[in-house]
């Protein structure tokens, strides 16, 4: 009986193999963090065009629009009696 010992995964590995599966796990990784990277770069270059376009769509206010309430606010208008 000429069998590899079993440890808890399954059969040994020899230290060949094993290190080239070290090396695929480790390419792996590496490439999902820069995929990871390049989605975030997008998402955030995505964001920076929105907020820089949103500026640009607004105007001045006047100051009853200020307020929200027009002439309800205590002390900004003056009312008239007849």
């Amino acid at each position: 009986m000429n069998q590899t010992p079993k440890g808890p995964q399954g059969p040994r590995r020899s230290p060949e193999q094993a290190s080239a599966a070290r090396r695929e796990r480790e390419a792996l990784e590496q490439a999902r963090q820069e995929e990871m990277a390049r989605k975030m770069r997008e998402a955030y270059e995505k964001a920076q065009k929105r907020s820089v376009s949103g500026m640009k769509k607004g105007g001045s206010v006047s100051s009853a629009s200020k307020r929200a309430d027009g002439c309800v606010t205590k002390g900004k208008t003056r009312g008239k009696f007849v």
